[in-house]
């Protein structure tokens, strides 16, 4: 189950325009995705446009600290590998 608040799908009832609504997706046990729009008449949008997300740049100290660590469990891998088939 997912709630999604940016959608940008707006209603029309006759010649009134609706602001865009939530919208709820399920996902049923067989693969079906049913999707379910939260329309209210009186009620300000809660929805806003998708935003980009930037990544935030890794600093050269976290990926040395990631590669030692990466380093490490090889080490203890390999020796693991080497108890067993002895």
């Amino acid at each position: 189950m997912a709630l999604g608040l940016n959608s940008t799908l707006e209603f029309r009832e006759g010649n009134k325009k609706l602001p865009p609504c939530p919208v709820v997706y399920l996902a049923h046990t067989e693969g079906v995705l049913q999707v379910y729009y939260f329309v209210h008449k009186t009620l300000p949008t809660i929805c806003r446009k998708a935003e980009l997300i930037k990544p935030n740049p890794v600093s050269s100290s976290s990926t040395s600290k990631i590669d030692s660590l990466l380093e490490c469990r090889k080490k203890e891998i390999s020796k693991a590998i080497c108890s067993i088939s002895t």
